[in-house]
């Protein structure tokens, strides 16, 4: 269970748990203070594509799928699929028809928006110059998703390849905004309750008879971030363990 995030903890204590891990745990690039440490790790081209990204993303438009930049807005509706503009119901994952595209369009490009990787060119952006702009932008936008996806309602529940790829964007983000005043110890505790629950998700709907090489190994991954860097969850060691035995499993298949 997640027994350490019960009412005896506060939210400053589970962000203190949460960063103490990742000083340790995560990405040795992200452990370096400062915007010219970063800017040094990615070089100056890619950092101005990043900016100019970000920049992008506050005005309300993200890449998505090759289809260029679409205007999704800055308050996002995280049910609306952007190409054919059908908003999805707000019904439990199970009763979808994931092959039929009059209940939620193009569930590709839905999904696409809500695996949340804008988050880490924003992140990115907000290290290289420190602008809390983009950083108010990713807030703001968490917190809506949660606000707007509870636990196993709407289409972006159907999914447990495209919750693995969530749970990392959320992570990288995390560490990215880690010095913003805008990422507050109750949004760190909120996310941290929901990656419990895509955690959960992705351990018992895996993809384990269905395209094995592409979906399995993905929720692996995830599973294995959330194990890695959630590690005061009751369920992290069996995260990391079951991710771990997924790769091994499958490392050699074609």
């Amino acid at each position: 269970d997640d027994s350490r995030l019960d009412v005896r903890n506060s939210a400053d204590s589970i962000r203190q748990l949460f960063f103490e891990n990742s000083r340790e745990c995560f990405f040795a690039s992200m452990r370096e203070d400062g915007a010219d440490a970063f800017a040094g790790s990615c070089g100056q081209a890619a950092a101005e594509r990043l900016i100019k990204a970000a920049d992008a993303i506050c005005d309300g438009r993200i890449e998505i799928l090759g289809f260029g930049l679409l205007d999704v807005g800055t308050e996002i509706d995280w049910h609306r699929e952007p190409i054919s503009g059908i908003v999805s119901a707000r019904k439990y994952w199970k009763e979808f028809n994931e092959l039929d595209p009059s209940e939620s369009g193009d569930k590709r490009i839905l999904w696409e928006l809500n695996r949340h990787q804008h988050f880490f060119t924003l992140g990115a952006a907000y290290r290289l110059t420190q602008d809390e702009r983009y950083a108010h932008l990713f807030a703001r936008q968490l917190s809506s998703w949660i606000h707007e996806n509870p636990p196993g309602i709407g289409a972006n529940w159907i999914s447990s390849l495209e919750i693995a790829f969530r749970s990392i964007s959320w992570l990288w983000a995390l560490n990215l905004f880690k010095d913003s005043p805008e990422l507050t110890s109750d949004l760190v505790l909120d996310c941290i309750r929901l990656l419990y629950v895509h955690g959960r998700h992705i351990e018992t709907y895996l993809s384990t008879y269905y395209s094995p090489n592409t979906h399995l190994t993905g929720e692996a991954l995830g599973l294995y971030y959330l194990g890695t860097q959630l590690p005061f969850l009751g369920s992290a060691a069996e995260w990391r363990r079951r991710g771990e035995d997924i790769f091994i499993r499958h490392a050699d298949d074609s």
